[in-house]
């Protein structure tokens, strides 16, 4: 069973399914990544993990405890941070860690100090005081230092200039790789993300269309290069092409589920100089399966 469980989960705000029947079961110790356009119901989905709000049909749970019904039991193992900071603007990191270490019985105070060392956190500067991008890495220190089985964090380096990214980022790897929590992010900096998940979701138009391992999903969608040997005149028709396009004799195709058969039978009904398969990074697949999504509509 799931560490994290999501059984047909819609969400709807007006005529608009946000979410819509998304399942998906998230392992013990696995950091995925949830990549979405803006609007596409990421945050929705955090929030209703955590118990903020309600589905409107399915059910969600983390570490056995139901999002809907046992969210106070669930909410001592598991910490989310939101893409907007919610801290007492008249409390400092330490005034903050006083407050909530009491509520954490895992609370590590040696960690939250090294964390805020690292990430160049004042300690007794009010928050009020602190820019956003210090806001931010408080938040994180803090969920971090109440050591939960799973943490969830929405948007964790939106709207953070690169070098403050590159810290947030640096601890996150530190920490994965030393305590082997279980994480669930959802960000726009996907090329950067990249470097610590293992696992990617991508919603769109309110569908799961990818829930692969990182591994996986780079080796099942490819880019295949042709050179022809006259120039395209039409592209090639198959159920596995995502996206296909041509300049004159070369054509440049990206597929799903890629295979050797696959590539020849794509490429059968041309005359073919040269050809050869290139992989993607996560964000051009998310590029082009969302663009593919959207054209579908």
């Amino acid at each position: 069973m799931g560490v994290i469980t999501i059984s047909n989960v819609t969400k709807r705000y007006g005529k608009k399914a946000v979410l819509d029947g998304i399942s998906s079961q998230i392992l013990d110790g696995q950091v995925v990544a949830l990549l979405g356009r803006n609007g596409s119901g990421k945050t929705t989905l955090m929030r209703i993990l955590y118990g903020l709000i309600e589905p409107d049909r399915g059910e969600t749970s983390v570490l056995g405890n139901n999002s809907r019904t046992n969210y106070v039991e669930l909410r001592k193992q598991t910490a989310l941070v939101q893409e907007e900071c919610h801290l007492y603007p008249w409390m400092s990191a330490e005034t903050l860690a006083g407050f909530l270490s009491p509520l954490y019985p895992a609370w590590d105070e040696k960690l939250f100090s090294q964390t805020l060392i690292d990430l160049e956190v004042p300690l007794e500067k009010p928050v009020k005081f602190l820019s956003r991008g210090t806001r931010k890495k408080l938040m994180l220190s803090l969920a971090l230092a109440a050591q939960p089985t799973v943490l969830l964090l929405d948007e964790p380096l939106s709207g953070l200039d690169p070098v403050v990214r590159e810290q947030i980022l640096s601890t996150l790897i530190r920490t994965l790789s030393s305590q082997g929590k279980t994480f669930f992010l959802t960000s726009h900096e996907i090329n950067e993300i990249e470097r610590v998940c293992d696992r990617v979701l991508i919603l769109s138009q309110g569908k799961l269309i990818l829930d692969l391992g990182l591994d996986q999903a780079k080796t099942k969608i490819q880019r295949i290069l042709a050179t022809l040997q006259t120039p395209v005149e039409v592209l090639p028709q198959h159920p596995s092409i995502i996206s296909a396009c041509a300049r004159g004799a070369e054509l440049d195709i990206i597929v799903q589920d890629f295979s050797a058969e696959l590539m020849a039978s794509i490429l059968s009904n041309f005359m073919v100089k040269e050809s050869r398969v290139e992989g993607l990074s996560i964000e051009e697949m998310f590029r082009h399966l969302t663009s593919k999504k959207e054209e579908e509509r």
